[in-house]
């Protein structure tokens, strides 16, 4: 996915911002050998713009939705899962020794200026999917499919609350799933915050990103939905760049 940096000045028009983003997937099929990994086939990249865009209200002026039962899938489910899974061949490079380097009684890593407790993993859905991020002013957490956004003392802001409080009065999937796999990053660079979860009922699928239009994580969204189709999109991941996000 790329979202154009120049389309996000606050001069364009909304529409104008819409129409600049693509939703880009590169699928690459791998087989793996016993040396080396080999491209059997390398699919080209699909192009899509959002299905749907809106600036959010001031998160701090919507009802938050508390969570009441999680829709996030179960990665792990016990025996048949790979958590509990050994079975294998035992790791060959693995560390089974540790040093102090250059953490020594002269060189000590520094301690945390603020320490304080955020979210707890409260359903029993595993694994949490903890997620974090750090501004200016204040410290995003997300773990599974709930949010909480604290200050830098410790003192929460707004929530904990369902992540799809984000995406309330936007209608459709993003609106009425809260599937997680969610991804907090801030942008350092043009000082925004960029949420995300997925869905997860299907048959189609969406990526829902909001990308706050302001420093502030708890004002207003740019908020999108990105399809891909009957393609399952397990956790996504994404990347900040200087003219774009990926």
């Amino acid at each position: 996915m790329m979202l154009r940096s120049k389309d996000l000045e606050r001069k364009h028009d909304p529409y104008r911002l819409f129409a600049g983003i693509v939703f880009t997937f590169l699928l690459s099929l791998f087989l793996v050998g016993n040396v080396h990994a080999q491209v059997s086939t390398q699919l080209k990249p699909t192009v899509r713009r959002a299905v749907k865009f809106d600036i959010s209200p001031p998160l701090r002026s919507m009802p938050i939705i508390k969570e009441n039962e999680s829709d996030k899938g179960e990665d792990d489910r016990g025996a048949p899962g790979p958590i509990n899974d050994t079975n294998h061949d035992p790791d060959p490079v693995v560390q089974r020794w540790h040093g102090d380097g250059i953490f020594n009684q002269d060189n000590v890593i520094p301690p945390t200026g603020v320490s304080f407790n955020g979210m707890t993993n409260t359903t029993t859905t595993t694994p949490p999917d903890t997620n974090g991020d750090v501004g200016p002013n204040h410290y995003v957490q997300m773990v599974n499919t709930r949010f909480q956004i604290f200050n830098k003392t410790g003192t929460s802001v707004f929530g904990p609350a369902s992540i799809n409080t984000l995406w309330a009065g936007f209608g459709g999937p993003c609106q009425n799933e809260n599937a997680g796999d969610p991804v907090v990053l801030y942008d350092q660079l043009a000082n925004r915050w960029l949420l995300t979860q997925f869905t997860a009922a299907g048959p189609t699928y969406f990526n829902c990103v909001a990308l706050s239009t302001s420093g502030d994580p708890t004002g207003t969204y740019y908020r999108w939905a990105f399809t891909t189709g009957t393609n399952f999109p397990d956790y996504p991941k994404y990347g900040i760049w200087s003219d774009g996000y990926y």
